[in-house]
């Protein structure tokens, strides 16, 4: 809490004005009320207190990728085929607090260059949460990009980039990788390795331990078990499906 105070005075008319200021730690808002304090003639000191005005500040928006329809917990990567799901905190988008709006998120893919604008819904009146269910995604070395037609199309190793504009903040980004993988490359001439056999384990401690991880991955989507020990390609390249979010070791044999 502060205050404001300044002096006014016109022949015998003084006033002290007297601003109260209230913030929070994050979104805030901005109480006003002002007190005068004055002499009218030889009448004084009398006071008049105003109505209160508030200002409440926008938050910044906050925006993510998820994989399921529980918006439960954000991911940073995806795998082609699989459906995407975009959420948006936007409290400086809920214009109308009576009402479920809308706002637009687009989403480009790099260096695809697909490029697509999403309606994302307010998740009920007055929430400032806006989302954008099961968002289709597809091999674009396969069908090629056709932008604005709803499905996100892409490539391995590249990345998608969702923007909301406006909401309290110029922009708001957030960032995808599309089934990345990994190169196994000789050191001393940044050539690729073919034909190594890679394998994963468990990582504890800031160490490698023994266990082999647990490895997956979706055949006509059905999870099922997948190899532990993957071999590279000509270009060194090689990928695990799937595996649990987790600190983890390569053992790399040429």
């Amino acid at each position: 809490m502060s205050k404001l105070a300044a002096i006014f005075s016109r022949g015998t008319l003084r006033a002290l004005l007297l601003l109260p200021l209230a913030w929070a730690a994050h979104a805030f808002d901005i109480d006003n009320t002002a007190t005068a304090v004055f002499f009218d003639g030889g009448n004084g000191p009398l006071a008049r207190t105003s109505n209160t005005v508030r200002v409440t500040t926008a938050v910044p928006p906050q925006l993510e990728f998820f994989s399921n329809s529980g918006f439960a917990i954000p991911t940073v990567v995806a795998r082609l085929g699989d459906p995407l799901y975009l959420e948006a905190k936007a409290p400086g988008c809920n214009v109308l607090p009576a009402v479920v709006e809308t706002r637009t998120i687009i989403v480009t893919s790099a260096p695809s260059g697909d490029a697509e604008d999403f309606i994302a819904t307010e998740t009920g009146p007055n929430t400032g949460v806006f989302r954008v269910p099961n968002i289709m995604t597809r091999n674009a070395t396969v069908g090629g990009v056709t932008p604005q037609n709803t499905i996100l199309e892409a490539g391995k190793n590249e990345r998608l980039t969702a923007t909301l504009l406006g909401c309290g903040s110029a922009q708001t980004i957030a960032n995808l990788l599309i089934d990345p993988s990994g190169v196994v490359f000789n050191t001393s001439n940044n050539e690729p390795v073919a034909n190594a056999v890679v394998e994963l384990f468990v990582g504890s401690g800031g160490a490698c331990t023994a266990t082999r991880a647990a490895v997956q991955r979706v055949v006509a989507g059905v999870i099922q078990s997948a190899p532990n020990s993957v071999t590279t390609a000509a270009d060194g390249r090689f990928e695990f499906p799937l595996v649990a979010p987790g600190s983890y070791c390569l053992r790399v044999t040429p």
